[in-house]
């Protein structure tokens, strides 16, 4: 079985993240095969014998292979509508609106909120920014770069900050809207309970009111999290993905993809073209 090595990326190049890496013993310079992907690489050594060793020089390697960028990749337009985004979930979601609007979509995942950034820049200094649309949550951040057409930070903390309309819910979990709105309110509580123990003794404290469901303090709040807690609370217990699809093809049908998701992501899949089927 492999094991995955993660070295310090934040030490490579903006150029390496789109490079062929592989891993070098420190010792005798063998280059070891990576068959993953650049942000989390896996490598298989050739002798597995009481650790991780260098089959030429038996060097203990574990930990300790140094990356190497062997074969450099030339940075070119995207010739399809391209979302580049910071991690699955936000994959998941784009494309699902892509699916259930029959448009064609391409998906590239960064690993992260800085190598969003990073490629944005690359592609915007070299001026191919042409049909690439770069995703990052709004993190309680300010704008990374305002006014920007091709760089969308979103208005929420999270992409999963989305997911917690009632009335969307209520259908999927086949329960009441008020009913819904109570799970959900529990789920912020218990993330507040872990995350934040001071606010939660304040907000217990008899007689202070707080509407936690009111928007603008929901959407500050880690969506990820508290769409954990309310899944695990749902008596469908539906995974995050089967939750996801459903949620959106319920949006869909009901007309409210604009009005729930982000607009500006909505226009762009909308100006994709049609999906071959």
């Amino acid at each position: 079985m492999p094991f995955i090595f993660k070295p310090p990326y934040e030490n490579l190049k903006l150029e390496d993240l789109y490079a062929q890496i592989r891993w070098m013993c420190p010792k005798c310079g063998m280059v070891f095969d990576n068959l993953g992907e650049p942000a989390e690489p896996e490598i298989y050594p050739i002798a597995e014998e009481d650790g991780y060793r260098c089959p030429r020089c038996e060097y203990e390697i574990d930990n300790n292979l140094l990356p190497v960028c062997v074969i450099p990749q030339v940075f070119s337009p995207f010739t399809n509508t391209t979302f580049v985004v910071e991690d699955k979930t936000q994959k998941i979601v784009i494309s699902n609106l892509a699916e259930v609007m029959g448009k064609n979509v391409d998906i590239v995942v960064a690993n992260g909120c800085d190598k969003v950034k990073m490629l944005y820049e690359h592609y915007k200094q070299k001026n191919i920014l042409e049909n690439s649309y770069f995703l990052v949550d709004g993190d309680n951040k300010k704008k990374y770069f305002p006014y920007q057409r091709n760089f969308i930070q979103l208005e929420k903390y999270c992409i999963e900050n989305y997911f917690f309309v009632p009335e969307i819910c209520a259908i999927i979990t086949e329960k009441s809207v008020d009913e819904t709105k109570g799970l959900i309110l529990k789920s912020i509580k218990k993330y507040i309970e872990r995350k934040i123990p001071v606010f939660h003794a304040v907000i217990d404290t008899k007689g202070f009111q707080i509407n936690l469901l009111s928007q603008s303090i929901l959407d500050r709040l880690d969506g990820s999290e508290i769409l954990e807690e309310f899944l695990k609370l749902t008596a469908k217990k539906k995974t995050l993905i089967d939750f996801i699809n459903c949620y959106i093809e319920q949006c869909h049908e009901h007309d409210q993809l604009s009005r729930i998701f982000p607009k500006e992501v909505i226009e762009i899949v909308k100006s994709a073209k049609d999906k071959d089927f």
